[in-house]
């Protein structure tokens, strides 16, 4: 990937996962997760950050 950014002057999507905060109305903030994930197993990994996610919600 280093080499094809650099023989071609482009810059690639960095590999690790982001959060961006939206402020959509008073009192809300949506947190927008962006990954990594190949194509065919996206939305097992989808389902996995969820479910992780809401496990340890519930038992904080």
């Amino acid at each position: 990937m280093k080499l094809l950014e650099q023989t071609n002057l482009l810059d690639a999507p960095s590999p690790k996962p982001r959060v961006t905060l939206q402020l959509s109305e008073t009192g809300h903030i949506n947190l927008v997760l962006r990954f990594p994930a190949p194509d065919r197993g996206r939305s097992r990994i989808e389902q996995a950050i969820l479910l992780r996610y809401l496990t340890a919600a519930a038992t904080s």
